[in-house]
């Protein structure tokens, strides 16, 4: 099959090698358009082009200012692609979901209906869930609603960040796009609707989304620095000082006064809601990321009060 791939983040690499290594004819890669970032405002290329320039230089790399743009979707027509391979992109426009005469498959990770929308991942982990998984659907007019044709489930290892989780349903992404292609070319497509009762949102992070509740659980919470580590980090203010919070031990059955922190030699705890966090990676702002040992030994506030 001929094939268009649309990608963006991290996550989209590892589907996207598979599908380049595969049987299949990969005639373009869309990607965003490259965005100022930084304190300089450099231009900054997405991952899936970085990755692009140096695994297959030679596919051709379309990168749209706007996907309503005529001339793009005028562009995207004439590969006369039979398929198009979609990882974490931003919504299409259904015009540009009509193209490919086969559809638009999505390789979402999360076990849909559950988690539809921009951030899965991060509000499985959250919401501290014990199993989640990669879904291979094809796009529809609503959101992460389209019709399943593969899935498959992962427990969640005890502790395990974004970052790992990520990294892990990536690859799980890859090989289920290959089994999905491989179903697709063979003509035998059979998919099933999604149980609208059983859809769940898992809408953009906003920056309050990131902000440390200190009235939760040390259970709860902990989920939550898991759900933004390795990177950006919960945040949340110690003694009026804005910090992050990179990871974390909770401590259910130990009591302490909420918002209350205490040292205990090399180790700094949080009293929460219920129960009592261990800190172990945390960063002030303005300075450097540390382990908890190394950011003690330069710390002399005698009382802490987190907010």
């Amino acid at each position: 099959m001929k094939l268009v791939f649309l990608g963006t983040a991290e996550y989209a690499i590892p589907p996207l090698r598979a599908v380049l290594d595969s049987r299949h004819e990969t005639v373009a890669v869309v990607t965003k358009s490259d965005r100022p970032s930084g304190r300089g405002l450099r231009e900054k290329p997405t991952p899936v082009k970085l990755f692009l320039r140096e695994y297959s230089p030679q596919t051709p790399l379309i990168q749209p200012a706007r996907l309503k743009d005529p001339e793009f979707q005028r562009q995207l027509a004439e590969y006369n692609a039979e398929l198009f391979v979609v990882a974490c992109f931003p919504i299409l426009p259904m015009k540009v979901v009509r193209l490919p005469k086969v559809g638009c498959l999505n390789i979402h990770p999360s076990l849909l209906p559950r988690y539809r929308g921009a951030a899965p991942i991060r509000w499985t982990l959250m919401n501290g869930d014990a199993i989640t998984g990669v879904t291979t659907f094809f796009i529809g007019e609503k959101i992460d609603g389209g019709s399943i044709l593969l899935q498959r489930e992962t427990h969640i290892a005890e502790g395990e960040n974004y970052g790992a989780l990520e990294h892990r349903l990536a690859e799980m992404g890859a090989d289920l796009a290959l089994e999905s292609l491989d179903i697709i070319a063979g003509g035998e497509i059979r998919t099933r609707i999604q149980d609208e009762s059983k859809a769940t949102p898992a809408p953009k992070i906003q920056l309050e989304d990131m902000r440390v509740d200190w009235n939760r659980s040390a259970g709860e919470i902990h989920n939550h620095i898991r759900a933004f580590a390795p990177k950006p980090g919960v945040f949340t203010f110690m003694n009026s000082r804005r910090l992050k919070i990179y990871a974390s031990r909770p401590h259910p059955e130990i009591k302490a006064p909420i918002r209350q922190g205490r040292i205990d030699g090399e180790r700094l705890f949080a009293g929460c809601g219920e129960g009592v966090l261990e800190i172990l990676e945390l960063q002030i702002e303005g300075k450097k990321r540390l382990l908890i040992k190394d950011f003690l030994r330069g710390f002399r506030d005698k009382e802490i009060k987190f907010e």
